[in-house]
């Protein structure tokens, strides 16, 4: 992340804010064909868990997602039709919140940093039990004429044992 000394104006840091509001509308909407056009061609999307350590250890991150645009597109292609999916059929009922957002001039022009906390709320229909998954994303978002576009995205979950077994919902 770059340091603080390069934070964005107003101006990009109210933009850039929005941002991750608006992409979390669409996947809770399910939308995600509009919500993978948000990623360029060269998009790298990780999501990692904790490795348990002793405290005395350094922190270290598991990769349980580590997609190209191809693969993307590929599970996002899945969970949009009911009929390749068991998955998320019937639909996972889901509300994203997105906090903490903090945005930094990348080191390029028109390239950004941005790093944003997520916590996802997800029900099974007739499953009594929820799924929380909370973390940090750190995200570089270029802007092109039509807003942002997500160049690579890190999803650092805060937590070591994914209690639900699986995680087949977008972060």
């Amino acid at each position: 992340m770059a340091d603080t000394t390069s934070s964005v104006d107003t101006e990009d840091y109210i933009a850039i804010q929005r941002f991750p509001y608006a992409e979390a509308a669409l996947l809770d909407r399910r939308a995600f064909q509009e919500w993978f056009a948000l990623f360029t061609d060269d998009i790298r999307y990780v999501v990692t868990t904790q490795v348990a350590r002793p405290a005395q250890d350094p922190t270290s991150q598991f990769a349980i997602i580590d997609e190209d645009h191809n693969a993307l597109k590929m599970r996002v292609d899945q969970i949009s039709d009911p009929n390749l999916t068991h998955a998320e059929n019937p639909p996972t009922m889901t509300r994203r919140l997105v906090s903490n957002v903090e945005a930094y001039y990348g080191e390029r022009n028109g390239v950004f940093e941005a790093q944003s906390n997520i916590l996802l709320y997800a029900s099974r229909p007739g499953e009594p039990e929820t799924a929380l998954h909370a973390g940090e994303r750190q995200d570089t978002l270029i802007r092109d004429s039509n807003g942002f576009r997500i160049d690579k995205r890190t999803v650092n979950l805060a937590q070591a044992v994914l209690t639900s077994g699986t995680l087949s919902q977008l972060l």
